[in-house]
């Protein structure tokens, strides 16, 4: 799943538990996912970054929560997902910059 990526991104509307999430957590990836349902259980630290959502109805049609009355899930905010990503990408810009100028300086 992880193969030299450096972010996980989920955006989804309902999670069980967040077993990928938490995957990718455990590989020291970088953490952007919706910030609703079970994986704000244990979406915390440095590396994690609630998307914010808005609840919306869930419609019939869907069909998918049966007898339960007015379900709702979450619909993520995609422009504000975008800006957390472009933050992200400067943040780890900067770190591979103080990175090589600590390599530069250890080889002098």
């Amino acid at each position: 799943m992880v193969g030299g990526r450096k972010v996980y991104l989920s955006l989804h509307r309902s999670e069980g538990y967040g077993l990928t999430i938490r995957e990718a957590m455990l590989h020291n990836l970088y953490i952007v996912a919706t910030g609703w349902s079970g994986n704000m259980d244990f979406m915390e630290g440095e590396r994690v970054f609630p998307a914010p959502y808005t609840l919306v109805p869930v419609s019939k049609a869907d069909g998918v929560f049966g007898d339960v009355v007015n379900p709702r899930w979450a619909e993520a905010n995609i422009e504000a997902t975008v800006l957390i990503l472009r933050e992200l990408k400067e943040k780890m810009k900067e770190q591979r910059q103080n990175s090589q100028a600590v390599n530069q300086a250890v080889t002098v």
